[in-house]
């Protein structure tokens, strides 16, 4: 078994990405799909853990049938037990808009629900269940098995091109500065780019 890639390049995150949107747009989406296009939209735009997505509640993303603007990562769910708040993205906010107003309104659900909940049990879905889709839908569409991780790097890599490392320590909820570092090292995509620029 081949061990899943780090971080995705731009055209492999949109291809990703294209590949659920396309199926929204033909309006062929049932509550699974649009609960794991959310799923990978709060990995690759929020960069949250997965613990912290599968505990996220409605009222986490929605009020008062609003998609919020900002996401708080509550200190009982985050893995350091301090809260953060992150910025929505346009399509993640879409996304939750979607998923609000085709399921979450329509079914008498309650803001304390889990977003992520197994219909059965109303708790939320295992980590393995979304480690099994997110492989298999990135082995589909990008021909390599990806994990919810690999979204929440490739989140994390972006933002270093982009910000400062206290914003992306921040974001990604880090206690120490050490664990974004990792971030600032450059990688093989980094050092090819470096030389093809000369």
């Amino acid at each position: 078994m081949e061990k899943p890639v780090k971080v995705l390049t731009i055209e492999q995150t949109d291809r990703l990405i294209k590949s659920y949107a396309e199926c929204i747009g033909q309006l062929t989406f049932s509550r699974q799909f649009l609960s794991r296009y959310l799923m990978i939209l709060l990995f690759l735009d929020a960069g949250l853990r997965l613990r912290e997505a599968l505990n996220m509640r409605k009222m986490d993303l929605v009020w008062n049938n609003l998609p919020l603007k900002v996401i708080t990562v509550r200190s009982e769910i985050s893995k350091n037990g301090y809260s953060r708040e992150i910025p929505t993205s346009i399509r993640l906010s879409e996304a939750i808009a979607l998923i609000n107003h085709h399921f979450w309104s329509r079914n008498n659900s309650q803001p304390m629900d889990f977003a992520f909940a197994n219909p059965k049990s109303g708790l939320p879905v295992s980590n393995r269940s979304v480690e099994l889709w997110i492989g298999r839908d990135s082995l589909n569409t990008l021909g390599i098995r990806i994990s919810p991780h690999t979204l929440r790097h490739t989140f994390a890599t972006r933002l270093m091109s982009k910000c400062s490392i206290r914003v992306v320590q921040a974001l990604l909820g880090h206690k120490s500065l050490s664990s974004t570092q990792i971030y600032t090292h450059p990688n093989s995509n980094d050092l090819l780019d470096a030389i093809n620029s000369i």
